[in-house]
């Protein structure tokens, strides 16, 4: 068959054979015809998810009858299916395989999808989209491939204080479905340390008022008080800043916080807080101790203070500190601390024996109680006596012993000193005999023992089983201790015999002054003698050379005696000077009312008066006496004896008042008057004043002496 005719039978073939068949080349012999592909391919739907790359697997797989190969099959279009879309693709036998032709195949639509899985940032800055279009042109934005597919319900737009919202929903016949809620976020608010720029106020910012003084700094703020809010607050100290945090309110325009600084306080002077500046050295006596209880006193200084200048308490001084404040904090200044002195031991809790021998002495006490108490740790240089009182015979002394102030004890202790032994008289009397020419009666006697052992006094010692010498035998008496006296026992006197037979009249007339006052004529004198002296009369004395006085003179006379068989001797007589107030002295002393001031005046008048004589008269030497040889001294003694006696029995009689009161002659350093003042006369030292208010301190032996000098 020539070429020619073979093509044309081949044309005319594929002119009568099916579609479905065609012509396959087979070499040499004769094609064999292809299948066609829609033939065997019949299921032509496949899933949504299937690719470009996954068609033909899924077609085949649809297709097991086939007999059609992966190799025999390309894809010649593809369109993926879309939620909502179908798909689609060719797929078509490739030249070299036994098939034909190609098949459409319908890729099913996907499932909507949710917008919620593809919108993920569901809030939006109201700052920039805060209406619909904008909401909608943000979402889409930054989720392009929702462009053109949502849509936008219930819009409320944001502010400044609160976050706008909206809903955005799928539209219909798109791939999406469902709706999210967006969130519009708040408009900016307005920094507030951008309008509040003055950020110091004054020291005295509380809490409570610093957001009133920040904005009255800051007039142009535009914020309110409701704005704001303190979100922090230190106050100022003298001398430390304080600070606070202002905040905006959430409600409020405004938004931030602003650190507010308080100006620091002055410094407080710590002498304004610490009041009591005494501390007890009993407990705080050392720097630790004394700031420790400044600082518990004081709790706002403490740990702002130091101390320095210290110096401890003792017992017998008060300490002291100061206390100063520390730099840097809110306190100035010091303050002087007194620690009081610690407490001294009580004497009492120390001494425990207290009665001492009878033999103490105001010098000796203190060894005797230290030497009774060796375990008082008391040196002799801690006490002082306050008081002593000697032990006397049969009466018991006391004393006061007391801690001086510079020791380290106080208080004082009652000592009480054992009463002595009374005293033999025998140990103390050692003149037992009197003359008996001088002393020939009880009491003269008596007061003569006395002045010749000076160490018994009248309150000592009574005279019993008296017996007058005579001349031809000697008396004797006994003196006695009166029992409530210091003494005890007896002593026998001797009174020697007499050696004259008369009397000598130096011996009667003792007080030798006439009053001129009263009597200033020879008779007149001559009967004041025999008035004071009993035993003279006109029978055995008489007057000579009488000189009367004058205001500038004294007068004198002389008294002697008449032939007689008792008396003998003469006697000097001073009459005194007139003085022209003894009559108002007298006077007053008549019309005074007992017992008054006027009584009390006129007594101290007269012995004014008296003792002026007294002085004038002994005093310048004018009268010298002797008594049978006795000394002068002893009669000067005994005439002042006279004479204060005399003075202080008349006013205890008459004025009954304290002798203090009188006192203006003659008193003694003890400042006593007993009822028997010659024995505190014979061993006293007096003050004696003159008239013209000069004083001497004397004693009764240098009276005469002492009174010729100061006649000088």
């Amino acid at each position: 068959m020539n070429f020619k005719k073979m093509l044309a039978s081949i044309g005319l073939l594929a002119i009568a054979v099916p579609t479905s068949l065609s012509v396959v080349s087979c070499g040499s012999d004769a094609p064999t015809a292809k299948i066609s592909l829609d033939t065997v391919i019949k299921i032509t739907e496949v899933a949504s998810d299937a690719t470009e790359t996954t068609i033909i697997d899924k077609v085949l797989a649809l297709n097991p009858d086939s007999k059609v190969n992966k190799t025999d099959l390309e894809v010649n279009s593809f369109v993926a299916a879309q939620p909502g879309t179908k798909g689609s693709a060719k797929i078509a036998a490739k030249k070299e395989s036994t098939f034909t032709g190609e098949v459409n195949i319908t890729i099913k639509a996907a499932d909507k999808i949710n917008l919620d899985t593809v919108i993920k940032n569901k809030e939006v800055d109201g700052n920039t989209s805060n209406n619909e279009t904008k909401v909608l042109q943000t979402i889409e934005t930054a989720n392009p491939e929702v462009k053109g597919n949502i849509q936008i319900k219930n819009f409320k737009a944001a502010t400044q204080i609160a976050n706008g919202s909206a809903t955005v929903f799928a539209k219909e016949n798109t791939k999406f479905t469902g709706e999210v809620n967006i969130s519009i976020k708040s408009l900016n608010k307005t920094q507030l340390s951008s309008v509040i720029k003055i950020t110091e106020v004054a020291s005295d910012a509380t809490e409570t008022t610093i957001i009133n003084k920040v904005l009255a700094l800051n007039p142009d703020s535009k914020v309110n008080k409701t704005d704001l809010e303190v979100n922090s607050f230190v106050a100022a100290q003298p001398g430390t800043k304080g600070s606070a945090k202002i905040a905006a309110k959430k409600e409020s325009t405004f938004t931030g916080e602003v650190n507010i600084t308080i100006k620091a306080a002055d410094k407080i002077n710590l002498d304004t807080v610490i009041k009591n500046k005494e501390v007890d050295g009993n407990t705080s006596n050392n720097e630790t101790k004394v700031l420790q209880t400044i600082e518990t006193a004081n709790p706002e200084v403490k740990g702002n203070i130091q101390i320095k200048n210290f110096k401890a308490a003792t017992q017998i001084a008060n300490g002291s500190a100061t206390v100063f404040a520390k730099e840097n904090t809110k306190f100035t200044g010091e303050v002087n601390i007194s620690i009081k002195s610690l407490n001294k031991t009580q004497l009492s809790s120390v001494i425990k024996i207290t009665e001492v021998a009878s033999d103490a002495t105001e010098t000796t006490i203190i060894d005797k109680v230290l030497a009774l108490n060796p375990d008082s740790k008391v040196n002799k240089t801690d006490l002082e006596v306050n008081s002593f009182v000697a032990a006397q015979p049969g009466t018991k002394g006391s004393a006061k012993i007391a801690a001086k102030k510079e020791s380290t004890f106080t208080g004082e202790v009652n000592i009480t000193i054992k009463a002595a032994d009374k005293i033999n008289l025998d140990t103390v009397i050692k003149n037992k005999e009197v003359e008996g020419d001088l002393y020939n009666d009880e009491t003269w006697v008596l007061n003569q023992i006395i002045f010749l052992n000076n160490d018994v006094t009248i309150e000592d010692v009574e005279i019993k089983e008296f017996k007058a010498a005579t001349i031809s035998q000697s008396g004797s008496a006994k003196i006695t201790a009166i029992p409530e006296s210091n003494f005890t026992g007896e002593v026998s006197i001797t009174i020697t015999k007499l050696t004259a037979t008369k009397k000598g009249l130096n011996r009667i007339i003792i007080n030798r002054v006439i009053d001129s006052n009263t009597n200033n004529t020879e008779q007149s004198v001559l009967n004041e003698v025999q008035k004071q002296h009993s035993e003279l009369n006109s029978a055995n004395i008489s007057i000579k050379d009488f000189k009367a006085a004058t205001k500038e003179n004294f007068g004198s006379a002389t008294i002697i005696t008449k032939p007689n068989k008792t008396i003998e001797g003469e006697v000097a007589i001073v009459i005194s000077k007139i003085d022209p107030a003894y009559n108002n002295i007298i006077e007053n002393l008549k019309n005074a009312e007992t017992k008054s001031a006027a009584k009390k005046d006129a007594w101290i008048a007269f012995f004014d008066y008296k003792e002026k004589q007294f002085i004038e008269i002994y005093g310048n030497g004018l009268l010298i006496a002797d008594l049978d040889g006795t000394t002068d001294e002893n009669v000067w003694r005994f005439i002042f004896w006279v004479l204060a006696h005399q003075r202080q029995e008349l006013i205890n009689q008459d004025i009954e008042m304290d002798y203090k009161d009188l006192d203006k002659i003659v008193s003694n350093s003890k400042n006593v008057w007993d009822k028997d003042q010659e024995t505190v006369l014979h061993s006293g030292t007096y003050t004696v004043v003159f008239w013209d208010n000069s004083t001497h301190v004397i004693q009764l032996k240098d009276f005469k002496m002492f009174y010729e000098l100061n006649k000088q």
